[in-house]
């Protein structure tokens, strides 16, 4: 029985959003962080298996293309084993945030660079050197090009390309260096050491 003089002390709750000391956009960014990074650690390494190494069941004059041609087969493997490791980079980073570890937010800073810089240089390759050689291939195999190839081949190719891959990159620069964002990984999460 509680006495009339005494009253219990009021408890203060902390808001929802301020309780975890993680910002809601960090929270966000790394559990997307997590699904893509996972997902480019699974795919990168299987396209390059697909594409150079695993016997087709009948000939494909573009995969040829890359298994034939040293300078294709060269980027293959350079942009699968580079876009493995950011996808390492990135997938770790993002389970780093979830504890509000200062190195992860580094890491998901260097993530978006690099993979800005990567997007790039792709799609500089690809347009200059990947395109004229997969139609070469094309037209050398006498197969008709599929529909909507010369479409996706120039400047709208491109345009959707640096469209699908440079959404996530710009917000990871913009949030994870919100004073906010930087004060939360300053801090941790309460009650947790770094």
């Amino acid at each position: 029985m509680t006495n009339p003089a005494n009253p219990p002390a009021a408890v203060e709750y902390a808001p929802v959003h301020q309780a975890s000391g993680r910002p809601s956009s960090v929270t966000n960014l790394a559990g997307i962080g997590i699904v893509v990074g996972a997902l480019g650690v699974l795919c990168k390494p299987a396209g390059v298996l697909i594409n150079l190494f695993i016997p087709l069941p009948q000939s494909n004059p573009v995969i040829d293309a890359f298994r034939n041609e040293p300078l294709l087969r060269a980027f293959m493997l350079f942009s699968g084993v580079t876009g493995t490791l950011i996808s390492v980079l990135l997938l770790l980073s993002s389970l780093g945030c979830l504890a509000l570890r200062p190195w992860a937010r580094t890491g998901m800073l260097g993530y978006a660079f690099l993979a800005l810089l990567m997007t790039v240089v792709e799609q500089v390759v690809s347009y200059y050197v990947v395109a004229p050689e997969v139609e070469r291939a094309m037209r050398q195999s006498g197969m008709p090009q599929p529909p909507g190839m010369a479409l996706m081949s120039g400047w709208v190719g491109i345009t959707i390309g640096l469209v699908i891959r440079l959404w996530y990159p710009p917000l990871i620069l913009y949030y994870f260096t919100r004073p906010r964002a930087r004060e939360a990984f300053e801090l941790g999460l309460p009650g947790k050491g770094i």
